[in-house]
């Protein structure tokens, strides 16, 4: 499922409330990459990961400075040590995650204090 221009717009719009309100943002991770951005346009963390299954589908987001090819449904847990992790964002796809409980627990884990999902 993509969204059109007004949904992303409005998604865009929320990020950027909440990315507002925190200070460095280092490692940005946006799970189940695509092709698409859904982030504010003058968003700019020092590094964003996109974390997907499809590597050239993610290497077309010129946003993303990383791409992991990681299936979470295969192996639930997420490459990042504890603590690491300012932000993660995942939009339109946690309902492909056959074990979302898991995942979300590792990005508990992963995620520093003040970070968040």
């Amino acid at each position: 499922i993509h969204l059109g221009d007004a949904p992303r717009a409005s998604l865009a719009s929320f990020y950027a409330d909440v990315f507002a309100s925190l200070d460095n943002i280092s490692l940005h991770v946006d799970l189940c990459a695509s092709w698409m951005s859904h982030l504010p346009d003058n968003y700019s963390p020092r590094e964003l990961v996109g974390l997907g299954m499809n590597r050239q589908e993610m290497e077309k987001n010129e946003r993303l400075t990383d791409v992991l090819v990681h299936d979470l449904n295969t192996h639930r847990y997420l490459p990042f040590s504890d603590r690491s992790v300012d932000v993660y964002t995942s939009a339109m796809s946690v309902d492909y995650l056959v074990h979302p409980l898991d995942v979300f627990r590792e990005m508990s884990r992963s995620l520093r204090p003040g970070g968040v999902a």
